[in-house]
């Protein structure tokens, strides 16, 4: 995989949400990559196989929901780690 990386400083919501949505990119250490980040069948019989062990798991105790690669999932953090997502 050959990215390019675009942004050495962190990135903010308000960065995420002016990016060409016709790109793809992601955030590695803080730092907005751009490049070729397609998925292969490896990595789709991986995040397949924990989909369905996650789904029962947090659906029995209600711990919200369980997706699958392809939303943009917006990150609030605090000291303690990630307090919750939302998608844009």
């Amino acid at each position: 995989m050959t990215d390019a990386q675009l942004n050495t400083q962190a990135i903010t919501q308000a960065d995420l949400l002016h990016l060409d949505e016709d790109k793809r990119y992601e955030v590695v250490d803080g730092a907005l990559v751009e490049g070729t980040m397609a998925a292969g069948y490896i990595h789709l019989v991986i995040g397949t196989n924990l989909y369905d062990l996650l789904k029962p798991y947090v659906k029995a105790r209600k711990l919200g929901r369980v997706g699958t690669d392809g939303l943009t999932f917006i990150l609030h953090e605090d000291a303690d780690g990630v307090r919750y997502a939302r998608i844009p």
